[in-house]
């Protein structure tokens, strides 16, 4: 949001999940770390089958939030800087 001049109202976002994460507390989750309002967790949670007992449990356990911000030109430079950052 500092670096590119993004409002945080602005931003929307979408959550996905293994199918063994309360989609309710995971929400609560984000909402709370990001401080964000609820309604903008936009949709339904994704929920993916979990395969099988893995080490994912330790690393995923809120699920994997998506932030979605409509703006191209914004898009393209985040791109051109993520490109040279895995240089």
């Amino acid at each position: 949001m500092r670096i590119c001049g993004v409002a945080k109202k602005d931003i929307s976002f979408s959550l996905q999940i293994f199918d063994d994460i309360d989609p309710n507390s995971a929400k609560k989750f984000w909402i709370s770390e990001l401080d964000i309002d609820p309604a903008q967790i936009k949709g339904k949670v994704t929920i993916t089958k979990s395969g099988s007992i893995g080490t994912y449990r330790q690393k995923s356990q809120n699920g994997v939030l998506i932030l979605q911000y409509h703006n191209k030109k914004l898009r393209q430079i985040i791109d051109s800087m993520m490109e040279e950052f895995i240089k």
